[in-house]
């Protein structure tokens, strides 16, 4: 089951002695010697609910390991008997999950198909035809589309599926404003305790205005799916806008502040102030995400008291550094 592979020959091609498959190596795919071995395993697929092998009985999967820590390509050629549903997989070294290798050659009754090695390979059919589930969001799962977010924002993404995800990094593509995003500038990581959910990481440096990220991932049978989100980037610290709601509103039930920060705060307060100016509450814990936040006020003063009816001042402030921004509205109590 070893085979020595010379540069600049034509290699005799490796046969499995069932004959269904066969790798042929060209001579001009190597530049040093080096040795091939091939073996052969059962078939076993886990995880993947809509992928079967062609072969219902004592179905095999053919391994090829090579001496030398090289890649090398080579040309694998599966019997099909003429099953149009057959397809050319690779076993994934990091989930053990089968990815289905595409653009395939067909051939009356073979199947063929250039493929790295060294790997383990197998001719399997599938009835899956759902794309991937992609999730694609700047900085926090509250993100909405077009949200204001920091200019280094951490940009995160989930690609799930039943069957396996095609980790290749042609099949997950990531572009910024339409163009293509190096590789080497995000992480990709499967999940520890899913091996059918990839994880992205994406934290580039932002100009000022809108930002399109646009994600596209396939799943292991081949079914492509994408996604895209738009950050905006201000330029500017500040608080864009704020609301309360409901208002009037009743004591015990609260209301709700919402308001929207251009960048990360250092701090963000509210003070809430009788018409004369008395202060009668004082909360400096707010959240001080970029973006979307909001916080829940009871209605009672400092004292634990309910507020009388009436209308009542409100002033946010948010500061980083040396920058502070206020914004001062009117908040209404009618029991």
């Amino acid at each position: 089951n070893r085979v020595v592979l010379v540069p600049g020959t034509q290699n005799a091609p490796i046969q499995s002695p069932d004959g269904i498959f066969r790798m042929t190596i060209p001579g001009d795919a190597l530049e040093t010697h080096t040795v091939l071995t091939y073996t052969e395993e059962p078939l076993v697929i886990t995880n993947q609910p809509d992928v079967t092998g062609v072969v219902s009985e004592n179905a095999l999967a053919y391994q090829l390991e090579l001496a030398e820590s090289l890649e090398l390509a080579g040309a694998a050629t599966f019997v099909t008997s003429g099953n149009p549903d057959a397809h050319i997989y690779r076993r994934d070294a990091d989930t053990g999950n089968w990815i289905r290798i595409g653009e395939e050659t067909r051939n009356g009754t073979t199947l063929s198909a250039t493929v790295e090695l060294p790997g383990t390979f197998a001719l399997l059919s599938h009835n899956d035809t759902r794309p991937p589930l992609l999730e694609l969001t700047f900085e926090h799962q509250g993100f909405v589309d077009g949200d204001y977010v920091s200019d280094t924002p951490t940009i995160s993404a989930r690609v799930e599926d039943a069957n396996g995800i095609d980790p290749r990094l042609e099949h997950i593509v990531l572009t910024k404003n339409g163009e293509p995003v190096p590789q080497d500038e995000y992480v990709i990581a499967a999940s520890p305790t899913n091996s059918n959910l990839l994880l992205i990481t994406y934290t580039p440096v932002l100009e000022p205005g809108e930002h399109r990220i646009r994600l596209q991932a396939q799943d292991a049978n081949g079914n492509v799916a994408d996604t895209e989100q738009t950050g905006t980037v201000a330029g500017e610290f500040g608080i864009r806008n704020i609301a309360n709601f409901p208002n009037p509103f009743v004591p015990g039930s609260g209301t709700y502040f919402a308001y929207y920060l251009t960048e990360s705060a250092d701090a963000v307060s509210l003070n809430i102030y009788t018409i004369t100016g008395r202060r009668i509450l004082a909360v400096d814990t707010l959240d001080a995400s970029v973006s979307y936040n909001e916080f829940h006020y009871d209605g009672y003063d400092e004292e634990g008291e309910p507020l009388a009816n009436g209308v009542y001042l409100y002033k946010l402030t948010v500061r980083k550094g040396d920058v502070q921004k206020q914004k001062v509205g009117k908040i209404a109590v009618r029991k």
